[in-house]
């Protein structure tokens, strides 16, 4: 029988006839070791077909015992136990130290991946113990400045001066917190006002333009909208992402790491790290950072509609000298006060003129289309546009300061002065 596995029991009783079936197998040499040739060559005793039966075992259905395992040799599940033990170890062990690298660097060990972004803007944190918690008395008038160097105390006293005109005007105690910091821009404003959930602000005041210009400098194919072609923006744009709902920190720590590494080997095209633009400042004409930068002044309206506070918006002022180059510029020959900082820092200065104008523009369709929730002052349309107000194209001089404050203070005043101190 084909496929099968036979043996042929042969159960002879007192002899075997020839030609019967267990006489031919022996015959046929199918069991050689019972038919030595001195019985071979003897005649076989006479039996009957009765006498003789051959019985079949099937083997192939009897169970298989099992292959006995060498010494020593470890079961496949118990290697898979063993590698699932030791990477969670791993993995373990490099969760602590990207805690302990945070925390070396101030942040909590144990939330740190919730808060990366305050090593980026430690502002926040330095002026935490300043800001009223949300839910707090009202006692004093809380008022938020948001922007880059013009706003920021080492350039300009905008901000000590807006805490006294407010003190004399509303006759209340004032406080002013400056988180202006010199380079950010309209993304540092909302990530900044983002980070401070649990403060409440009397008024979020938001002064920006200039620096996002400087996005323009770029070939279209690097630009990009979230200002991810900036390299601080890469990393910042990641330790956002997602930060509330973070639970380990090994993740975004070796994200963070990656994009630093591909800046390291030159594997991706940013923004020049230099403080002048070069050779791309040819792209500036082509104003595309207008679009992010209605986009974040939005959110931070949005921001503050959802927390019950009003936001105010100003037009950028900006002041090109007569006569304006570089060398001129350099050797103190225009009409600009002290002479801080060439144009050419964020552009070609026709490249800049145009880039305020068309933000300036965007800002006025903002404010009409959030007009319950914002405050507008036009600095574009009420800061003369003469050198004793500026020291380079939008730093103010200390003149150029006070008629800052003076132009907020009949849109803010008002405002303030119908909320009354909590008691």
């Amino acid at each position: 029988m084909r496929g099968q596995r036979l043996t042929a029991i042969l159960v002879i009783r007192g002899g075997m006839k020839p030609g019967s079936l267990a006489s031919c197998a022996l015959n046929r040499g199918l069991y050689p070791s019972a038919r030595p040739e001195s019985f071979m060559n003897k005649p076989l005793p006479a039996t009957s077909d009765a006498e003789t039966s051959v019985t079949a075992v099937d083997y192939s259905a009897q169970p298989v015992a099992p292959r006995p395992r060498r010494r020593g040799q470890i079961p496949l599940h118990r290697k898979l136990a063993y590698f699932a033990v030791l990477m969670l170890m791993l993995l373990g062990a490099s969760e602590f130290l990207v805690r302990v690298y945070w925390n070396l660097q101030g942040l909590p060990f144990w939330a740190c991946q919730r808060n990366i972004q305050h090593i980026y803007y430690p502002g926040v944190v330095t002026f935490d113990a300043f800001m009223r918690p949300r839910g707090a008395k009202k006692e004093s008038v809380e008022v938020l400045l948001l922007g880059a160097s013009t706003l920021y105390p080492n350039v300009g006293p905008i901000s000590t001066m807006l805490m006294e005109q407010l003190t004399l005007k509303l006759k209340r105690k004032v406080e002013v917190v400056d988180l202006a910091i010199p380079a950010h821009t309209t993304l540092d404003s909302y990530y900044k006002y983002l980070e401070l959930g649990g403060k409440s602000f009397d008024l979020v005041v938001v002064y920006d333009s200039i620096n996002d210009l400087r996005a323009n400098n770029c070939p279209q194919e690097v630009f990009r909208e979230d200002y991810s072609h900036f390299q601080f923006y890469r990393e910042v744009n990641a330790a956002e992402r997602g930060r509330e709902g973070r639970i380990f920190a090994l993740p975004i720590t070796l994200r963070i790491w990656a994009i630093r590494l591909e800046k390291e080997l030159n594997l991706i095209q940013t923004m020049p790290e230099n403080a002048t633009v070069g050779d791309w400042s040819k792209y500036g004409s082509d104003v595309r950072s207008v679009k992010p930068y209605s986009k974040n002044l939005e959110r931070i309206v949005e921001l503050g509609r959802e927390r019950g506070e009003k936001v105010v918006l100003m037009s950028f002022a900006g002041y090109s000298a007569p006569g304006y180059t570089k060398e001129k510029f350099q050797n103190r020959q225009l009409d600009y006060t002290v002479h801080w900082f060439p144009t050419e820092l964020w552009g070609t200065p026709a490249n800049i003129v145009k880039g305020l104008e068309i933000h300036n523009a965007a800002i006025r369709t903002l404010v009409e289309t959030h007009k319950d929730d914002t405050l507008f002052v036009d600095q574009a349309g009420q800061i003369p546009h003469e050198g004793r107000y500026f020291n380079d194209i939008c730093h103010l001089s200390t003149e150029g300061c006070a008629r800052f404050v003076e132009n907020m203070m009949p849109v803010i005043v008002p405002y303030l002065q119908g909320l009354a101190p909590e008691k």
